[in-house]
């Protein structure tokens, strides 16, 4: 299953921290800019994934219906894919959009191995 990608990426440092609440503990995922929060944290998040291009991170979102404290919340499951930028993610694709050269490195070694047909 293909996954849609977001019309543009979300820049921003990522932060996993302990949350609990009585007996029951979890970890909140936070994009955020400066002291600013770029996307609404994930509850119960998870790195369920961690590549040579960065991490997959797997939580809940959940929003407010309304502005009162009181209000019934939706909960919405999310999934983050973190492009970690490192010196040498910089030079490998410097003037490149990361994350087009991963996927377009994919489909090609995808439609390769199908053409070769099945290993023996």
């Amino acid at each position: 299953m293909k996954l849609p990608r977001p019309d543009s990426p979300v820049v921003g440092n990522v932060l996993l921290a302990k949350d609990s609440r009585g007996d029951e503990k979890w970890l909140t995922a936070r994009l955020v800019n400066g002291t600013q929060d770029v996307l609404r944290p994930l509850i119960k998040a998870r790195v369920s994934r961690v590549s040579d291009h960065g991490l997959v991170i797997e939580g809940t979102e959940v929003i407010a219906r309304t502005g009162s404290s009181k209000s019934n919340t939706q909960t919405f499951v999310q999934v983050w894919w973190v492009f970690v930028i490192t010196e040498q993610g910089i030079n490998r694709y410097d003037g490149h959009d990361p994350l087009e050269a991963i996927a377009d490195a994919r489909a090609f070694g995808a439609s390769s191995a199908a053409s070769q047909g099945p290993a023996p």
